[in-house]
């Protein structure tokens, strides 16, 4: 005969000791089905936290890279456009503009790169004319320099009862043949003049017979660009000379401020009619750049030009110069 848990022939406490325990036991095993294990839970979110922490990282990265590579842009300096480097002068535009039965002598240097644009006969000699006076202005400065006397000085002293300073001025801007034989024959004294131009590296030019040639007159103006011959002050003062305007300064290469508004052309003029000379020089300067131009016309062995004819040439080819240099700095971004 099996025994009930409950025989009455059990003590009570005992009784309800094993109620107690199988009571506490569906107790446990109730709780363990309402809920079920929590260890794949946070699984999920432990293995998507690093990817997130990874996704940010990159995009910081990212943003880094892209603002560290705008200095590396920014640190190339931006290349300037010049005048050097836009399309060169066309050569063939300005002989055009040239009569063929003319002797031509012409020099077009840019003294920013010391480039000769355009040449004709360069290192012949010919009658410069007036032309020859800027040489001979300058070794009279030099000259008056070198014997102690400043620029004030030759406002009161001077050969043949003029001062240096007015013969200068008569010379330079009103072109008196005058005042060019007494200087000239102050200069040559003891065969300074001759001396002067030849230190100079001016071998070609001379005064009797007076002729020159392209270089040796590009080398004076050169030289007063520079301000390589005289002192700073007589320089200034000799090229002030050549700014001046007369009423002829509108002929010749003096067409090219009235093409080119805001170029300056600091030039001497030369004419002869026995023989026929027409010609002119100087610095011509404009948005900071300078050029030597020379040129000078003779009529050739034909003798079929005229003087008329030779200075409408010479007025077409300034007019043809300016307007290509126009053009250049229009071209300009």
């Amino acid at each position: 005969m099996k025994h009930s848990p409950f025989n009455m022939n059990v003590s009570l406490p005992i009784r309800l000791l094993v109620l107690i325990i199988i009571l506490a036991s569906f107790l446990l095993n109730a709780c363990a089905c309402k809920n079920p294990p929590m260890v794949e839970t946070p699984l999920p979110q432990q293995t998507s936290l690093p990817t997130m922490a990874r996704i940010e990282t990159l995009a910081i990265e990212t943003v880094n890279t892209t603002f560290t590579s705008i200095p590396a842009t920014e640190a190339s300096p931006r290349k300037e456009t010049t005048p050097t480097q836009t399309p060169k002068i066309d050569v063939s535009l300005l002989s055009s503009a040239l009569d063929s039965d003319v002797d031509w002598h012409i020099l077009l240097k840019d003294l920013d790169t010391g480039d000769v644009i355009f040449k004709n006969k360069p290192d012949e000699l010919f009658n410069p004319a007036s032309m020859i006076k800027i040489p001979l202005a300058l070794a009279v400065l030099d000259i008056n320099h070198q014997m102690g006397r400043t620029l004030a000085d030759l406002k009161n002293i001077g050969p043949k009862g003029r001062s240096f300073a007015a013969l200068l001025e008569a010379m330079v801007v009103l072109s008196e043949e005058q005042a060019s034989q007494d200087l000239e024959f102050f200069a040559r004294g003891d065969n300074r003049l001759r001396n002067t131009l030849i230190s100079w590296d001016m071998p070609n030019t001379t005064y009797h017979p007076r002729l020159s040639t392209c270089n040796d007159l590009a080398t004076a103006l050169e030289g007063i660009h520079n301000q390589r011959f005289i002192p700073a002050e007589m320089n200034d003062y000799l090229l002030n000379l050549m700014l001046v305007q007369t009423v002829n300064d509108s002929k010749y290469l003096g067409v090219i401020p009235a093409t080119l508004p805001g170029a300056s052309f600091a030039n001497k003029r030369g004419t002869m009619t026995g023989p026929t000379v027409v010609a002119d020089h100087g610095l011509l300067s404009y948005q900071g750049k300078t050029w030597i131009v020379i040129i000078a016309g003779t009529p050739d062995e034909n003798g079929t030009a005229t003087f008329e004819t030779i200075a409408e040439s010479i007025e077409r080819f300034g007019h043809a110069l300016a307007e290509q240099i126009a053009q250049l700095y229009k071209d300009q971004p």
